[in-house]
Parts: structure tokens; C-alpha cells; sequence
């Protein structure tokens, strides 16, 4: 065996075999039983202190490197469930750095790190207890306190401990969270997540890096990236958050809307700075942005989405606390729609399903620094592709609007400030409704300038509301509208308002419940609009093309008066009845250019008459130019139109002003024919009309609140038909009426004055009209001839004719009458006269018996009873003449038998009676009674004289002033009354 050397041979130094050994036994504690003894420890203290069991798969200890390493770490909650584990917590310190006081950690590493935070019924945390306040020591008492302050003097107050990390990474890491305390309960997770943070320390000016990944399943990235510092606290990076799913955190949305969050991710990303080191500390926010994607709103109970939002995104977003500064670059709004529904209730569903807020209590003492107000600033704000739906089911039928397509730009917004923001939107509405709009909004005054265009705006889209108030329905129409609108807001007061342009509605049509036009036009424009708070000037009203429709249906109903819908009348007494408002302020000024009527028709139908009544005005048209009101001067009023062939036009002068107002205005209508009017004429007449023409002239003054009227209506050759039974026709002579009022030449004119004060509550111009057509009928069926009279100026009665008692001669006054008469009766070819004779049986016998005594006397003159006169003449007897016939003819009438008689009675032997012997001396009155007593009448002798007088004054007309005989009859004495009189009768 070979010898070794010597330098080999020889044993090591003792020191270094101990330096050995201890650091074998270093070893084997450091690496075999320090990590046994921690492992044991841990499980036995922790349990006590965290309330509950506690695992350690494995602790091992690298005692050169000063690092040790934890696997398999669990706490786990008294019911077994997961509370706190790792997989893995590696820690390196730093040893060489300890010897400059304080802690330092060169790596820290934690390994599937997992912690289960849950909020329990009730609110409490489940790991509540762990976060309970210590038991506080037994207090010291007080003045011993006091004692050791005094006898110790004061230390100053030692640096604060460094603690730095140089490496800390936590790798996959996961917080599950669970929110039991909820109607529903929440769950989320939040994994894998990741932190590296470099050269942390809490050395003062000094910063460290980190870096902070995190995954919330399913797809929610969040990324933390900066710098901190704690002495003094410190920070800047940026953080960015994607893809939070919305609907996962519906539950919390509970509390502030009933809203169902069933779709929506949010994209968060910004960068900020804090700094507490400055003063006041520094809290910015940088290049901030915002994002909202597919989020979708649905109501309980329905899947419906009532708010669906494509995108909304805020980009550029910057804030200074400190400052009170932000400002943002943009917002965009791209792709939306809204259904905005008004429940029958009358609320608003979208208003229900977010409940207001609570306000939360004031605080009683004031604030010693008011707030700085903040300053915010929009560089654009932009809205694309909006859609709104309006449905109302508050009316009978539900109104639905629909407006699409709405866009919005607005760029810049300052408020503060008076910057003018420009702003430009538009929209559809409906199937072909457009609007647009751009103007200038000055956010500090409040004020608004605008342009704006509306175009074909179907109005029957709110048939709906017509509804409240009418029955019928808005067939068609378009609205266009075009001009300039502005606001500018006043103090104290609602603002003015200003607005100028061009409207127009186009081709409408109101129906009623049946589908017939009740009304319509081609267009009405209102041209060169311009309106302000007390005024509106117009260059031009235009209705053009209008056409209205009124029919009377046969039960008697008209088709406009059904058109109404009848407001509720509030019960007396309610509080919620209306109060009628008064208009404050002066009344407003209004001026137009021109109100023109172009190519209006009117058709009128009445179908309650057999047959129908029909009647149309057409090529309607003209213009009041100009019109203001109040009236500073007056306006000119000129139209024309047709009716049924017949020339109509209105023409005058008007000047609006109030009680002030006053007018002259012309209507005249001529020739219209009245054929087409029997149905009227048999209604209210009992006779059709075969023939004849209308002209109308009146004439309409007002001044100072005072109507003068003059209402001439002329009747051309109108011939009525055969009488008609009628149960509505006036039992009036109607005829009589029409044929004392229509002259020789056919031509029936009556002139209707009116005249009257318009505060008179009884003043009606239609109602004093009817009334004097009716006083007219009333006077032809009383007093004929007095209205006969009155066309020609006779006051005197035309209706009888006097005569003597016993004679049928006339006399001057009859002549007179009769000559009044025959002239009236000449202008009136349409009239008839019937004549009755009359008598009177008393003065009218005792005038024929003086008649027959005269003859008696003139027969005795003539002589012998060839009837010729003694003397060859007739006249008529003298007064002494008359005395002696008298008196012979008495002698030998009545004396001469008297006394033959009374001798005969003495003959006889009888008495004689005293008075009978009449005297021979008797009075000339006694005579001539006495002798009319002798006398006597044929039966027939005062009907004779009766229907002689008739047939007198029928000669006198007929023969003297050539009426026509066939117009003129006689008539059936009448029994009663009796008189001397010839009575007529017009027909």
C-alpha cells in the first residue's frame, strides 16, 4: 500500500471540525426540526386565535438563505367550508439588510392564495369575529399616570421601522365573495389573480412598482400598473377593467330600480395620481374611459327590453380634485332604443320601475368652507342611431310613436361658462316623419338659438289623442314646418320665447265614426310666422282647397253635433274641480298680411226631409288684408264663391278692437233658384216651391257695441205648388202673405231693419230675424189689409165698406176706399178678394121702410098709376111739399080706417078703445112711424139688400177700376156679426 503524503496525513485544525459540526447541527435545525416546530405551532396556536381549525401540509426552512416556505396553508370555517388557504407562500429575507435596522424581505411569493369572503343573513361578515376589538387591559389608575410622567423625563420619538419588499408576486391567486343577505343571493369569483410589486418600501422619497392582474369569471380582465410610496403616501399608475358582466351584479341594482340587468359589459381604463404630500393632496384622474356594450333593461316579469343600449362609451375623461376641474372628450352613444309606455294609471313605466331616491338627512350645523363648485367640460357629445317608442294607453285607443334614427351632436359644453356649444339633431318619426335641427346653446344665460325643418309629419298617428275630445277620426295629413326658434330666459319670469318661419298642414281629412269625410283641405299654411312673448305677425293665412260636409241624418241628428266628445262635469264642491284661469297681461298683439280663402266648398244635406235637401257652395274664395288686432286699421273683406250656380260674395271693411271694433260689411246673393227648397217649404209651408229665384242683399254695420242692419230678401216668380198635409207647417196664410208682398211684376222684396246693442243679452240677429218673418205671416193672417195697406201708404181699413140703413148705394167714403183698394189690388195680381154683404135687421128694416115710404110719397105726386109724374119730373119732394103727402097720406092710411072702424064698434055697441082714434093733429115724427107701421117687407128684402151691397162694391172694382172679375167674389152673408157694412176678404 502506497504511503500518502505527508501534507495529506496530516488532521485538520480543531476549530475548523467544530465550525463543522455546528454547522451540521445548523443544518439539520434549520432544514429538519425548525420546520417541524413552526408546522406544529401554527396548528396549535392558530386554531385559538382565528376561532377556527387550521392545516399546514408543510413547512420548510433553507437556513443559508434565510427563506422559508409554507404549503398546503387552510383555515377553513367551523362548518367546514373554505376560508383562507395558499398553495404555496415562499419568503426570502434579506439578513445582510437587517443589519441596518428595520424589516427586509429580498422575495415574497404567494401561490394559489384563495380567500372566501361572504356577508351573511343579518350583514355580518364570516369572519366577523376576527375583526372584534380586543378586551381592554385594566385601566391604570390615573395620578399614577401623572406620577411617572413627572418623574421621567421625555424621550424623543424614535425613526419609524423601514419595511421593504424588494419581490412580491402572487401567482393565481382567487376570492371567491358570496352575499347571502340579499332576496337573492350573489356569488362571484374572482381568478386567476395576480400582483408583482418591486422595491416597495416605506423609506421616506422612495417609490416602488407593481403590477396587479386579476380574471373575474367569466371574462372580467382587470389590470392595475404603477408606482406607490407610503412615506408620504403616494402613488400613480393606471388601471384598466373589461368585460364586467352587468347582469352578474343585478342583484344590487335592487335596491334603486326593479329593473331587470339581463345583458351589458363595462369596459373601465384610467390612469390617476395621488399625492398626500402636497397641499391641498393631489387626486387626478388621466385619460380616463368608459364603456358600456350591449346592455340590456327588461322589466319584472316580461322579457322585453325596455332600455337596449349598443355602445356608450366616454373617452378622454380627466378630473382635478383639487382643481374641481373635469373634462371629457367625447361621449358617444351609437345604437339605442327606448320604449317609454304610459301605463293606464297615467304613470310612466320607465318612472316606476326606478323608485326616487331617499334624500338623505341635512346635517343642522353648516358647513365653516363652502365647496369649491366644479367646472366641467364636453369637447363633443355625439348620439347615433337612438330609436324612441312612445306607447300611451291612457287613451280610448293606444297611441303609439315611434321616433327613429335620432342623432345628436354637440360640441363643446362648458358649465360653468359661456361658451357657445354648437348642437345639430335629427330624427325620424314615424313611416316618413323627418326632423332636423342645428343651433347654438350658451350654457351660462340659458339661452337657445335654433334652425329647424320638420317635414311630412302624419297626423293621424295622433289619432289617438284626437280622440279625447272627438269622436270621429283624422284620416289623413302632413304636417311641414320650417323656420327659426330661440330662448332666452328672463328673471323672475317664464323666458321669451321667439319663433319664425313656414307651417303647413297638407292633405287632411277628419272623418267621422263612420268613415266619411266630415272636413278637409289641401293645404293651410301659415307664411312668414313670427311670434314673441305679447305678439305673432303672419304674412299670410292660406286655407286652400277646404271642403266641409254637414249632413242632418234622418232622425234629425246632424253629423257635426256628435263630433264632440262631452267633458266630465266635476261634482259640486270637489276640490280637484277646474277653476277657471284668468288671462294676465295685456292681450297679445296679432297682424297678418292677408287671411286667403282659395277654392273652399260647402255642401249641406238634409236627409230628415222627403226628399232630401241639398245645397253647395263652391269656388269659395277671397282674403281680409290686412288683419290686426287689436285693430289699428281696417281691414278690406272681399270673397265670392257660388251657391248652387248662384253668385254669393261678402265684401266690407272690419277693424278688430275689442269694444272699439267696428265693421261694414256687404252680403249679396243673387238669383238662386228655390226649387231644390221644397222640402223645406212643405215642411214648415205645406206647399212645394215649383218656381222662383232668391236675391239677398243685407247689410251689417257695428259701432260702439251698436248693430245697424238692413236685410233685403227678394223673391223672384215664385209659384207654389198644391197644399200639402204637413204636421209641421204653419197654420199661417202663407199664400195671402206671399201674394200681398209680391208686386205685378212677380217680384216679392221684404226689407228686415235690425238695429240693436250687442251687450243687450237678448240681442240675436237670427232670432229678430225669424221673429219679423213670423210677425209678417202673423199680420197677413190678422190684419191683411192693414199690411196691404202699409206697401201703399194707406193708414185707413180697407176691409169693409159702409153703407146707409136700407140702402146699397156708396157713398163718398166707400168710393174713396174702393179707389185704395182697386190700386192695391193691381200691384198685387196675385190676390183675390171675396166680398160679403151685410145688414142690419133693426136700422136696416127701418131704412127699407122709409125708403118704401118715400116712394109711396113720390108715386101719390106723379099722379095716376100709369107711373108717369104728375108734374114730368122726380125730384125729390120739398119739405112743405113733404108734409102735406105726409099728412094726406096719414089721414087716409091711418085716421080714415080708424075712425070707420071705431064707428063700427059703436054701431055694434061695443066700446071703443081709448087711443084708438088716432088724432088728426098728431106730430110730424108720429106720422111717419104711424105710417110705416101700415107698411111691410118681403121676407127676402134684407138678404136682397145684403147681397146687393156685395155685388155694388163687386161692380165698383170690376167695372170702375177694371179689375179683373175673375179676382173678385161674392160671398155668403154671414149670420154674424150684422152690420151695414160690405166686409172683405183677401185670398
Amino acid at each position: 500500500m502506497a504511503t500518502l503524503p505527508a501534507a495529506l496525513r496530516r488532521r485538520p485544525p480543531r476549530w475548523a471540525i467544530v465550525v463543522a459540526g455546528i454547522l451540521a447541527l445548523y443544518s439539520i435545525f434549520g432544514f429538519l426540526i425548525l420546520p417541524r416546530i413552526v408546522r406544529a405551532q401554527m396548528e396549535k396556536k392558530l386554531p385559538d386565535v382565528l376561532h377556527r381549525p387550521v392545516t399546514v401540509r408543510e413547512v420548510r426552512f433553507n437556513p443559508f438563505a434565510i427563506s422559508m416556505t409554507i404549503r398546503g396553508f387552510s383555515v377553513r370555517q367551523p362548518d367546514g367550508s373554505p376560508l383562507l388557504s395558499f398553495e404555496e407562500l415562499y419568503v426570502d429575507v434579506a439578513l445582510l439588510r437587517h443589519w441596518r435596522g428595520g424589516v427586509h424581505l429580498e422575495s415574497v411569493k404567494l401561490v394559489r392564495p384563495e380567500v372566501a369572503v361572504a356577508i351573511e343573513k343579518g350583514g355580518q361578515l364570516n369572519f366577523a369575529d376576527l375583526l372584534a376589538a380586543p378586551e381592554p387591559a385594566e385601566p391604570v389608575p390615573t395620578a399614577r399616570l401623572a406620577r411617572k410622567a413627572r418623574a421621567e423625563p421625555p424621550k424623543p420619538e424614535p425613526d419609524p421601522t423601514v419595511f421593504e419588499i424588494a419581490h412580491f408576486l402572487l401567482d393565481r391567486g382567487a376570492i371567491a365573495f358570496a352575499d347571502r343577505n340579499r332576496p337573492h343571493p350573489f356569488q362571484a369569483r374572482l381568478e386567476p389573480l395576480s400582483f408583482a410589486l418591486d422595491g416597495f418600501t416605506t423609506e421616506p422619497k422612495k417609490n416602488g412598482a407593481y403590477h396587479f392582474e386579476a380574471r373575474l369569471e367569466p371574462a372580467t380582465q382587470l389590470a392595475w400598473t404603477g408606482s406607490i410610496s407610503v412615506t408620504p403616501p403616494k402613488s400613480e399608475g393606471e388601471l384598466s377593467i373589461t368585460g364586467i358582466p352587468l347582469a352578474q351584479f343585478e342583484n344590487y341594482a335592487e335596491d334603486s330600480t326593479t329593473f331587470r340587468i339581463t345583458a351589458g359589459t363595462l369596459d373601465v381604463r384610467g390612469k390617476y395620481v395621488f399625492d398626500a404630500s402636497s397641499t391641498p393632496s393631489i387626486i387626478r384622474l388621466e385619460e380616463g374611459s368608459a364603456r358600456l356594450n350591449g346592455l340590456r333593461l327588461d322589466p319584472p316579469g316580461r322579457d322585453e327590453a325596455l332600455v337596449r343600449i349598443d355602445s356608450l362609451a366616454f373617452d378622454g375623461v380627466s378630473a382635478d380634485v383639487g382643481q374641481a376641474q373635469a373634462r371629457i372628450r367625447s361621449i358617444a352613444l351609437s345604437g339605442a332604443r327606448i320604449v317609454a309606455r304610459r301605463l293606464e294609471d297615467g304613470a310612466i313605466e320607465l318612472a316606476t320601475l326606478t323608485p326616487p331616491r331617499r334624500r338623505a338627512p341635512s346635517s343642522s350645523s353648516p358647513s365653516s368652507e363652502p365647496s369649491r363648485p366644479w367646472s366641467t367640460r364636453l369637447d363633443q357629445l355625439r348620439v347615433e342611431r337612438l330609436d324612441l317608442l312612445w306607447e300611451d294607453h291612457t287613451t280610448p285607443a293606444p297611441a303609439s310613436v315611434e321616433i327613429g334614427e335620432f342623432a345628436l351632436s354637440l360640441a363643446p359644453l362648458a358649465v360653468p361658462g359661456d361658451t357657445p356649444a354648437s348642437f345639430s339633431t335629427s330624427m325620424r318619426i314615424g313611416g316618413e316623419g323627418h326632423f332636423s335641427a342645428k343651433g347654438t346653446l350658451h350654457p351660462g344665460s340659458g339661452s337657445v338659438e335654433a334652425e329647424f325643418a320638420l317635414s311630412k309629419l302624419a297626423l293621424a298617428m295622433f289619432q289617438p289623442y284626437a280622440a279625447l275630445a272627438i269622436t270621429g277620426s283624422i284620416g289623413r295629413g302632413e304636417l311641414d314646418m320650417t323656420g327659426r326658434a330661440s330662448f332666452a330666459p328672463a328673471s323672475g319670469g317664464a323666458g321669451r320665447v321667439r319663433l319664425g318661419g313656414d307651417l303647413s298642414v297638407s292633405n287632411f281629412a277628419l272623418l267621422d265614426s263612420e268613415g266619411k269625410e266630415l272636413a278637409g283641405f289641401e293645404r293651410f299654411a301659415l307664411e312668414k310666422l313670427a311670434t314673441d312673448t305679447q305678439a305673432v305677425s303672419l304674412g299670410r293665412v292660406l286655407l286652400k282647397g277646404a271642403r266641409m260636409h254637414y249632413r242632418i241624418n234622418p232622425d234629425g241628428s246632424g253629423n257635426w253635433a256628435s263630433l264632440s266628445r262631452q267633458p266630465a262635469r266635476p261634482e259640486a264642491g270637489r276640490e280637484d274641480a277646474p277653476i277657471e284661469s284668468k288671462r294676465q297681461g295685456p292681450e297679445p298683439r296679432i297682424s297678418i298680411g292677408a287671411i286667403a280663402l282659395q277654392n273652399l266648398s260647402f255642401d249641406f244635406t238634409d236627409r230628415s226631409l222627403q226628399p232630401p235637401f241639398t245645397a253647395r257652395i263652391t269656388r269659395f274664395g277671397g282674403q281680409i288684408a290686412p288683419f290686426k288686432k287689436p285693430g289699428m286699421v281696417k281691414s278690406q273683406i272681399d270673397f265670392a264663391g257660388k251657391l248652387d250656380g248662384a253668385s254669393l260674395r261678402v265684401a266690407g271693411t272690419l277693424r278688430p278692437a275689442g269694444k272699439d271694433s267696428d265693421a261694414d260689411i256687404a252680403v249679396t246673393l243673387a238669383p238662386w233658384n228655390l226649387p231644390p227648397t221644397t222640402p223645406y217649404g212643405i215642411r214648415y209651408t205645406g206647399y212645394p216651391v215649383q218656381r222662383g229665384k232668391l236675391t239677398l242683399d243685407l247689410k251689417y254695420k257695428l259701432g260702439g257695441r251698436r248693430v245697424e242692419a238692413s236685410n233685403v230678401v227678394a223673391i223672384h216668380q215664385l209659384q207654389l205648388g198644391d197644399k200639402v198635409d204637413s204636421p209641421t207647417a204653419t197654420g199661417l196664410p202663407v199664400k195671402l202673405a206671399l201674394a200681398i208682398l209680391t208686386d205685378r211684376e212677380g217680384k216679392l222684396e221684404i226689407d228686415l231693419p235690425i238695429d240693436g246693442e250687442l251687450d243687450d243679452p237678448d240681442f240675436r240677429v237670427g232670432k229678430l230675424v225669424v221673429h219679423a218673418i213670423l210677425n209678417v205671416l202673423q199680420k197677413a193672417a190678422t190684419s191683411p189689409f192693414a199690411l196691404l195697406g202699409s206697401l201703399f201708404g194707406h193708414s185707413e181699413d180697407l176691409s169693409m165698406v159702409e153703407f146707409a140703413a136700407g140702402s146699397d148705394e156708396l157713398g163718398d167714403a166707400g168710393r174713396k176706399k174702393l179707389e185704395s183698394l182697386a190700386k192695391a189690388l193691381a200691384e198685387r195680381p196675385g190676390l183675390r178678394l171675396s166680398i160679403a154683404g151685410g145688414m142690419d135687421p133693426e136700422a136696416d128694416r127701418k131704412g127699407l121702410l122709409q125708403s118704401q115710404l118715400q116712394e109711396t110719397l113720390l108715386a101719390r105726386r106723379r099722379g095716376p098709376a100709369s107711373g108717369k109724374p104728375a108734374h114730368g119730373d122726380d125730384e125729390p119732394l120739398s119739405d112743405a111739399e113733404r108734409g102735406t103727402a105726409l099728412h094726406a097720406l096719414y089721414l087716409e092710411r091711418v085716421v080714415a080706417p080708424r075712425e070707420k072702424e071705431a064707428a063700427e064698434l059703436r054701431a055694434e055697441g061695443k066700446p071703443v078703445p081709448a087711443g084708438f082714434v088716432a088724432r088728426r093733429d098728431a106730430p110730424a115724427p108720429d106720422v111717419e112711424a104711424m105710417l110705416m107701421q101700415t107698411m111691410s117687407l118681403s121676407p127676402d128684402a134684407l138678404a136682397d139688400l145684403a147681397r146687393s151691397r156685395a155685388e155694388t162694391v163687386q161692380d165698383e172694382l170690376t167695372e170702375s177700376y177694371g179689375i179683373d172679375p175673375e179676382r173678385v167674389f161674392v160671398a155668403t152673408t154671414p149670420e154674424t156679426p150684422r152690420t151695414r157694412q160690405a166686409t172683405l176678404q183677401l185670398e
